[in-house]
Protein backbone atom coordinates (compact mmCIF):
# COMPACT_ATOMS: atom_id res chain seq x y z
CA UNK A 1 0.00 0.00 0.00
CA UNK A 2 0.84 3.44 -1.13
CA UNK A 3 -0.11 6.40 1.22
CA UNK A 4 -1.30 10.05 -0.21
CA UNK A 5 1.39 11.79 -2.09
CA UNK A 6 2.58 15.42 -1.87
CA UNK A 7 4.38 16.59 -4.28
CA UNK A 8 8.33 16.00 -4.35
CA UNK A 9 7.06 12.89 -1.87
CA UNK A 10 8.43 9.25 -2.48
CA UNK A 11 5.93 6.56 -1.77
CA UNK A 12 6.20 5.09 1.52
CA UNK A 13 5.50 1.58 2.02
CA UNK A 14 3.09 0.37 4.32
CA UNK A 15 3.06 -3.30 5.56
CA UNK A 16 -0.38 -5.01 5.74
CA UNK A 17 -1.77 -5.63 9.20
CA UNK A 18 -1.96 -9.50 8.20
CA UNK A 19 1.20 -9.25 7.13
CA UNK A 20 2.34 -7.47 10.30
CA UNK A 21 0.37 -10.14 12.19
CA UNK A 22 1.74 -12.95 10.33
CA UNK A 23 5.64 -12.09 11.18
CA UNK A 24 5.17 -11.88 14.81
CA UNK A 25 3.88 -15.15 14.99
CA UNK A 26 6.89 -16.21 12.99
CA UNK A 27 9.20 -14.40 15.30
CA UNK A 28 7.75 -16.42 17.87
CA UNK A 29 8.24 -19.54 16.21
CA UNK A 30 11.31 -19.24 14.84
CA UNK A 31 12.42 -18.33 18.78
CA UNK A 32 10.60 -21.79 20.22
CA UNK A 33 12.63 -23.53 17.15
CA UNK A 34 16.10 -21.78 17.88
CA UNK A 35 15.65 -22.24 21.42
CA UNK A 36 14.70 -25.88 21.62
CA UNK A 37 17.50 -26.90 18.88
CA UNK A 38 20.59 -25.04 21.04
CA UNK A 39 18.66 -26.67 24.36
CA UNK A 40 19.08 -30.40 22.51
CA UNK A 41 22.63 -29.87 21.58
CA UNK A 42 24.47 -29.96 24.70
CA UNK A 43 26.83 -33.10 26.68
CA UNK A 44 24.60 -35.98 26.98
CA UNK A 45 22.26 -36.20 24.22
CA UNK A 46 22.40 -38.71 21.24
CA UNK A 47 23.86 -37.90 18.07
CA UNK A 48 20.99 -38.16 16.17
CA UNK A 49 18.97 -35.94 18.21
CA UNK A 50 22.12 -33.44 18.19
CA UNK A 51 22.09 -33.88 14.41
CA UNK A 52 18.52 -32.67 14.39
CA UNK A 53 18.81 -29.56 16.87
CA UNK A 54 21.51 -28.55 14.57
CA UNK A 55 18.74 -29.21 11.43
CA UNK A 56 16.21 -27.55 12.87
CA UNK A 57 18.50 -24.60 14.27
CA UNK A 58 19.98 -23.92 10.95
CA UNK A 59 16.29 -23.43 9.04
CA UNK A 60 15.16 -21.30 11.77
CA UNK A 61 18.20 -18.96 11.75
CA UNK A 62 17.34 -19.28 7.79
CA UNK A 63 13.23 -18.73 8.72
CA UNK A 64 14.19 -15.64 11.09
CA UNK A 65 16.03 -13.80 8.44
CA UNK A 66 13.42 -14.37 6.04
CA UNK A 67 10.71 -13.12 8.32
CA UNK A 68 12.84 -10.34 9.50
CA UNK A 69 12.77 -9.49 5.57
CA UNK A 70 9.60 -9.88 4.77
CA UNK A 71 9.16 -7.79 8.13
CA UNK A 72 10.67 -4.99 5.89
CA UNK A 73 8.81 -5.56 2.66
CA UNK A 74 11.12 -7.49 0.74
CA UNK A 75 9.70 -10.95 -1.01
CA UNK A 76 13.44 -12.43 -0.83
CA UNK A 77 12.23 -12.96 2.95
CA UNK A 78 9.43 -15.38 1.84
CA UNK A 79 12.16 -17.37 -0.56
CA UNK A 80 14.37 -17.47 2.96
CA UNK A 81 12.06 -18.71 5.06
CA UNK A 82 10.41 -21.25 2.38
CA UNK A 83 13.79 -22.88 2.15
CA UNK A 84 14.31 -22.74 6.33
CA UNK A 85 11.08 -24.38 6.30
CA UNK A 86 11.73 -26.77 3.43
CA UNK A 87 15.44 -27.84 5.67
CA UNK A 88 13.64 -27.62 9.14
CA UNK A 89 11.18 -30.34 7.66
CA UNK A 90 13.40 -32.65 5.15
CA UNK A 91 16.22 -32.58 7.57
CA UNK A 92 14.66 -34.75 10.34
CA UNK A 93 12.69 -36.83 7.73
CA UNK A 94 16.32 -38.31 6.78
CA UNK A 95 16.84 -38.75 10.32
CA UNK A 96 14.43 -40.62 11.53
CA UNK A 97 12.12 -41.02 8.64
CA UNK A 98 8.84 -40.05 8.07
CA UNK A 99 6.99 -41.08 10.99
CA UNK A 100 9.26 -38.29 12.81
CA UNK A 101 7.29 -35.38 11.20
CA UNK A 102 4.10 -36.91 10.43
CA UNK A 103 3.80 -37.48 14.97
CA UNK A 104 1.88 -34.05 16.27
CA UNK A 105 3.54 -34.21 19.29
CA UNK A 106 6.64 -33.83 17.34
CA UNK A 107 6.23 -32.43 13.91
CA UNK A 108 4.18 -29.81 15.09
CA UNK A 109 7.10 -27.08 14.72
CA UNK A 110 6.65 -28.11 10.80
CA UNK A 111 2.71 -28.18 10.90
CA UNK A 112 3.64 -24.45 12.47
CA UNK A 113 6.04 -23.52 10.07
CA UNK A 114 3.93 -24.70 6.63
CA UNK A 115 0.78 -22.55 8.25
CA UNK A 116 2.84 -19.41 8.64
CA UNK A 117 4.38 -20.18 5.15
CA UNK A 118 1.14 -20.17 4.01
CA UNK A 119 -0.17 -16.84 5.79
CA UNK A 120 3.43 -15.04 3.82
CA UNK A 121 2.13 -16.79 0.40
CA UNK A 122 -1.19 -14.66 0.82
CA UNK A 123 0.69 -11.85 1.53
CA UNK A 124 3.78 -12.25 -1.14
CA UNK A 125 1.57 -9.71 -3.10
CA UNK A 126 2.08 -6.99 -1.20
CA UNK A 127 5.79 -7.24 -0.35
CA UNK A 128 8.33 -5.73 -2.86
Amino acid sequence: MVKNLQENEEPIRVRPTFLTVACVLSFINCAWILFNGLSNMGEGVEDHLKQNALITTIGGIFAIIGTSLMWNIRQFGFGLFTAGTVFAIVGPIFIFGINYVLHFTTGYPAYLSLTLLLLFALNYKHMD
